[in-house]
């Protein structure tokens, strides 16, 4: 393996720098939407988006919102309490197994997404938009290599 030149290492570091600054603010911008999603609708992001999935797929396991919410399964047993003590979902035991538990979102819960923004900060989106599909998906792709586990 041979050394990396000096400038060109300067030049990675300048690039990782970069692109971990860029994350931070994308992150930072994601928290200020999810802390405005909370005092205006009395909901968080991860608990939006257990009632978008919820709405869009269906009754559901809480195993099965683990990759919409991206939570391990106690933070979704937090979640599904705090949104059923809103009423916004339920929980039934299935008949064949009184182990497993079925969550539906209520009508409350459809009502509250009816109100809600997309869950993503606004003017990301608008960034987003203005972007080709081609330009999206090399993002994604990018995004995917660097959060996929080697």
């Amino acid at each position: 393996m041979q050394p990396v030149p000096l400038l060109e290492s300067r030049s990675l570091m300048a690039q990782v720098k970069t692109l971990s600054d860029l994350i931070r603010k994308l992150c930072q911008s994601e928290e200020t939407f999810s802390k405005g999603l909370n005092k205006r609708f009395d909901v968080s992001l991860p608990q939006l988006k257990c009632l978008i999935a919820l709405n869009e797929g269906g009754p559901m396991a809480p195993s099965q919102l683990v990759p919409f919410v991206m939570a391990n399964s106690s933070t979704i047993t937090g979640i599904l309490d705090r949104l059923e003590r809103k009423a916004l979902i339920s929980r039934s035991r299935t008949s064949q197994d009184r182990r497993m538990v079925s969550i539906t979102i209520t009508e409350a819960g459809k009502a509250l997404l009816q109100n809600v923004p997309f869950p993503i900060q606004p003017n990301t989106l608008k960034v987003l938009e203005r972007l080709t599909a081609q330009e999206r998906e090399r993002i994604i792709e990018a995004l995917t290599r660097l959060t996929t586990t080697p």
